[in-house]
């Protein structure tokens, strides 16, 4: 475009030296200034190419995994409303506890979820009673399943092995009906594990307790173990020697004192020593993973416990059918408890409304027991002056392992129907490497109190002693 006239232009504006004005308008190029009658116009320059930063690259956009697919009506937490109706329908009376009511509540372990159950009560922290009667006439059951008992002299099952977070439901049958075991006659526990965890969880806990006889006592009977006493597992510090196999479990003086150097172990009294706070520790994790396209539930689960319980200056008399004393001791005890455990559920959901778990429980505990009773013994025939020393160790080791699998699959095409089933294999051990009894006798000379016990064992020495080995 062309410009044959132009008038005058107004006065130009400021500007930076070097820029100049081309055709009346104003550029940003370089140039000298033109005088307003130029006949044309020249065309304006390109503007320059601006220039570019740094580059960056945008991170890539990670997909989350998809969610698992719904899980079956009969796997989701129990609700308060479904344990109020499930209660409502049982042919017996019973009481629940579901997960939401758990959830709600600060109880770390089924032992303590089970004693806010109405009628239930736990005992030790870990053994179950309901409606106060003791555990020889109750039985626990999970899933259905018999929980056997570690100890051979009791019927309940520690309840405290699991977590609070993998409990779905505990039910309180406290009435009869065909459906309960044979041996139902107090109530029977039922502890219902779940399936599938709500959330991806994580749980640590500590915790230590004080006992006013046991705790931080420097009178605590001691008496030396094997290595690995901490876990409840014997290292074979305590097991019989080879050339004891065979022997008649009574020895006498003098052979005593050679048996005796057979031993890996010498001690057979307990001696002073101090004794530590009570300690649990304690953790559980879980969550519901998608496998397959089909939910995937897992639990698991672990706690450790040491317990400590004294007591001194107790009385143990005996006496026969005339009400004749026979044996008058003043007794100190002292027993150290050690228990651990381990818990894993796996779940999974291979079709809707179909569900296939897997069960696995561990227990270990051991107890290692001392003893000192000093009195008299009229049964001897030893004078009235002379006082009897008994001296107890005992160690005993229990186990006990579960292996749960279960079904539970919905059949709509048999009138909604639903078949749940269940096979269970446990099995539970004992074991008592070590049962020691040293006893003597010493006259009324001024060192029976139990401060002199070493004091007399080595003055008497061995071939005064009566002791008693036990397998």
């Amino acid at each position: 475009w062309s410009s044959n006239v132009c008038s005058p232009d107004p006065p130009a504006p400021k500007r930076p030296p070097g820029q100049g004005i081309t055709g009346g308008g104003v550029f940003g190029g370089t140039g000298t200034n033109t005088s307003p009658a130029a006949a044309t116009m020249a065309a304006p320059k390109a503007p320059p190419a601006p220039t570019l930063g740094p580059m960056t690259v945008a991170p890539p956009v990670v997909k989350a995994p998809p969610p698992p697919p719904p899980l079956a009506s009969f796997a989701r937490p129990s609700t308060i409303a479904q344990v109020f109706q499930e209660r409502a329908k049982a042919a017996s009376a019973q009481d629940a506890i579901g997960s939401e009511q758990i959830a709600k509540s600060a109880g770390g372990d089924a032992a303590d979820v089970m004693a806010k159950v109405t009628g239930t009560s736990v005992v030790d922290g870990k053994f179950m009673v309901v409606r106060g009667l003791s555990d020889r006439y109750n039985n626990t059951t999970l899933n259905g399943a018999e929980l056997p008992s570690a100890d051979p002299y009791r019927k309940a099952a520690q309840v405290d092995l699991f977590s609070a977070s993998q409990i779905d439901q505990i039910v309180a049958t406290k009435t009869f009906s065909p459906d309960q075991r044979g041996d139902f006659t107090g109530g029977a526990v039922n502890i219902i594990t779940k399936s599938f965890p709500e959330r991806r969880f994580l749980t640590l806990s500590l915790g230590s307790s004080y006992n006013t006889q046991a705790s931080l006592s420097d009178r605590f009977l001691v008496s030396r173990g094997g290595d690995t006493d901490w876990a409840g597992l014997e290292d074979g510090t305590r097991a019989l020697p080879d050339k004891l196999k065979g022997v008649p479990p009574t020895a006498v003086a003098p052979n005593s004192a050679t048996l005796i150097k057979e031993f890996k172990n010498t001690q057979f009294a307990a001696t002073r020593g101090s004794s530590p706070m009570n300690q649990s520790y304690a953790f559980s994790f879980g969550d519901t993973l998608n496998f397959l396209n089909r939910p995937f539930g897992y639990f698991a689960g672990g706690n450790y416990a040491k317990s400590y319980s004294f007591y001194e200056n107790g009385t143990n008399d005996r006496y026969d059918s005339a009400l004749n004393s026979k044996t008058k001791f003043k007794d100190t005890r002292a027993i150290e408890d050690v228990n651990w455990g381990a818990v894993v559920n796996l779940a999974w959901a291979p079709l809707p409304e179909q569900e296939l778990g897997f069960n696995f429980l561990y227990n270990q505990s051991a107890e290692d027991m001392a003893r000192q009773q000093t009195g008299f013994d009229f049964t001897t025939g030893n004078s009235p002056d002379t006082t009897t020393h008994v001296n107890t160790l005992h160690y005993t080791e229990r186990h006990l392992h579960t292996f749960q699998f279960k079904g539970r699959h919905a059949l709509p095409w048999l009138g909604d129907a639903r078949l749940d089933w269940l096979t269970s294999l446990a099995s539970t051990s004992q074991d008592e490497p070590d049962l020691r009894y040293f006893n003597y006798y010493s006259a009324d000379n001024g060192l029976r109190s139990e401060e002199h016990t070493s004091e007399l064992q080595s003055r008497f020495g061995i071939s005064y002693a009566v002791f008693c080995l036990k397998k």
